[in-house]
């Protein structure tokens, strides 16, 4: 690959790599944002740097061939930004890359941090919020500038997403056949990654906005106080003024006039009327409270009221799951709740037993646990039937790697050497490659290889103890690269997984792994969650299988399995579904609908139909969830 870094004033120096119209081209400027030709595709966007104070764009020219890829850059800081991506990529792959390959990878480089950006522009916004609510009369000022500062800055990350967000969609569509198939689906994830950080952007406006109008709405309720204070005191003194007036009018028949005790008396009976009418208004406030509680204490109790029984999901609870039926189940893993199963209603029992009817009519074996994660109100099917796992075993594995690098044992930057022979299918071709490369292809585009890197390297550092420490059978992995095992095996797995990811707010490691599976390329129930309508984020690993000879139990590698962790609104859920069947088109709907099917029926996992979301004033009720920090999603809850 011929790669070029060059400001605008320097595009001269790109001629021995362009022809000469293509070079005047560039120097006229661009300004769509997308061009494709016959054997060249001509970007152009406004780079904004996020991580900076800058508020500055400058416009970046990318020029991208088979052979070439060219960066023109307007202004110094833009130069140095493309600079050090494309550095670090060369660096990592060895400087021999495709030019399709090392454009996806500057996108993905290009946009590395800002999901954490985006959290903590959230978490500044609800800090504010509580100020706005609570704080002093200079705090709240100090918030409305500080709104005025976001919504400028909002404004620049949408036109800025939308742009990439335009590019990567042109490139999926791939219109000149310039990318090859991986490299498109590539293109295909971050521009899904790029309509979500443009669906968070959007969402804090909304909150900007509505936090906006609470802050005004603030303001009109002081002015309210204030006018009603300036209302009782008038009211309290009009007999005064009554008084004060009968006795300016000066007319000459007035007996009190000329009475001794005229004075004392206007006095005393001055003092009455006021006392009279504070009393009044006290011994009617008082009544008004003997009926009811107070206005604040009703509201709190609204707010303290949807009370659950404590839960703590672990993998033990998953083990010692008992399941007698075939059928679909309810049952609980909450403890403290073993007398209280959800209850499906008719049409969500047929619904459910409907896709599993398409899976046994054709002897296909499915089995699922879906849990709600607050409450451990579950639905259970078949857990212990053993299928081919495929690629679903790289969610853990991925965790056991990073609990690796929590310990110190190895960093992301480590070596790892392969001892298996390579999949030909796969880009990991070299004889060693980093950990966090290697980690981030086993999940984000389920490469084989690189679990085998992986596995070469550290399965002997204690995979089977760390398999074992969550009563996972840890013999699983015995067969030669994947493994078969059951429902409830993947479930005790991906329990520990939830506990991981949610230490993601303090630990980078389970942060970057967070990251990792809401971007994987291929997720059976994300397409459910989409099919159910839920908008929720979706922490996966999927595996798929087609066996060609499927001649029985022990030379049947069909399968198709996903598990995840899902969050919808600050509720988390896990779902694991396990199935023997092959790889196909219609197997792939019918895993959705089956996904879709226990999705729609989450309502009855809550705690007695009282749903636990985000909180529902108006300034919060849009809350984004970003999916990036894992951590951030269940501090939600407890607001």
């Amino acid at each position: 690959m011929t790669h070029l870094v060059l400001p605008f004033h320097r595009m001269e120096e790109a001629a021995p790599y362009l022809d000469p119209k293509r070079l005047h081209y560039l120097h006229e400027g661009q300004s769509e944002s997308f061009e494709s030709f016959e054997d060249f595709d001509l970007l152009a966007f406004d780079w904004y740097d996020i991580h900076s104070d800058r508020t500055e764009t400058a416009k970046i020219l990318v020029y991208v061939t088979q052979e070439a890829l060219f960066f023109f850059c307007e202004s110094q800081p833009a130069e140095t930004c493309v600079q050090g991506i494309m550095g670090e990529i060369l660096e990592q792959e060895g400087g021999d890359l495709p030019a399709e390959q090392a454009l996806s990878r500057f996108f993905l480089r290009l946009l590395k941090g800002d999901m954490d950006y985006l959290d903590r522009f959230e978490g500044a916004v609800n800090e504010a919020e509580a100020h706005i609510l609570s704080g002093t009369q200079a705090t709240k000022k100090d918030v409305l500038h500080r709104i005025i500062a976001w919504r400028r800055e909002l404004l620049r990350l949408k036109r800025y997403y939308e742009q990439l967000s335009a590019i990567l969609d042109e490139l999926a569509a791939n219109e000149n056949q310039l990318l090859t198939r991986p490299v498109r689906r590539r293109m295909v994830i971050l521009g899904s990654r790029m309509d979500r950080y443009l669906g968070a952007v959007r969402n804090l406006q909304d909150i900007v906005s509505q936090m906006r109008e609470a802050y005004q709405s603030q303001l009109a309720i002081q002015q309210n106080q204030l006018m009603k204070l300036f209302t009782v005191v008038t009211v309290v003194f009009l007999p005064l003024t009554l008084l004060t007036g009968w006795y300016g009018m000066n007319f000459v028949g007035m007996p009190e006039l000329t009475w001794k005790y005229g004075y004392p008396v206007a006095i005393v009976v001055s003092v009455v009327i006021v006392v009279a009418l504070l009393i009044f208004g006290i011994s009617t406030s008082v009544s008004r409270c003997s009926q009811g509680e107070a206005p604040e204490q009703q509201g709190a109790e609204q707010q303290s009221a949807p009370q659950t029984v404590a839960y703590d999901p672990t993998p033990e609870s998953v083990s010692a799951l008992q399941v007698s039926s075939s059928g679909t189940v309810p049952v609980t893993l909450n403890a403290a709740r073993a007398d209280v199963v959800p209850q499906l209603s008719d049409e969500q029992s047929a619904r459910i037993e409907e896709v599993v009817e398409s899976y046994t009519s054709n002897e296909r074996t499915v089995g699922f646990l879906f849990v709600n994660l607050k409450t451990g109100m579950a639905l259970a099917r078949d857990i212990d039937s053993e299928v081919y796992a495929a690629s679903s075993i790289k969610g853990p594995y991925a965790a056991y790697v990073c609990s690796l690098i929590d310990d110190g044992q190895i960093s992301r930057d480590t070596q790892c050497a392969n001892t298996w022979n390579v999949d030909s299918g796969s880009t990991r071709t070299e004889e060693s490659y980093s950990v966090e490369s290697l980690v981030s292809d086993m999940i984000i585009w389920s490469d084989n290889n690189a679990l085998r890197f992986l596995r070469a390297s550290y399965d002997s550092l204690g995979f089977e103890d760390y398999l074992a420490s969550m009563n996972a059978d840890p013999t699983i992995m015995d067969e030669k690269y994947f493994a078969h095992y059951s429902t409830r095996t993947s479930a005790v797995m991906w329990m520990r997984i939830y506990q991981y990811l949610k230490q993601a707010d303090a630990n980078e490691n389970a942060a970057w792994l967070a990251e990792l599976m809401s971007e994987t390329e291929i997720s059976f129930i994300r397409n459910g969650v989409d099919q159910a309508g839920m908008d929720a984020v979706v922490y996966n690993k999927g595996g798929w299988c087609t066996d060609e000879d499927d001649s029985g139990p022990e030379g049947d590698y069909n399968g198709m399995c996903d598990s995840a962790i899902i969050v919808e609104r600050g509720v988390p859920y896990l779902l694991t579904i396990m199935t023997d069947t092959p790889y196909t088109e219609p197997n792939v709907e019918l895993f959705s609908d089956m996904a879709a099917a226990l999705l729609d029926a989450r309502w009855t996992l809550d705690d007695q139909a009282q749903r636990v979301m985000t909180r529902v004033d108006t300034v919060t009720s849009n809350v984004h969830i970003v999916p990036d920090a894992f951590g951030k999603l269940f501090a939600v809850e407890q607001k």
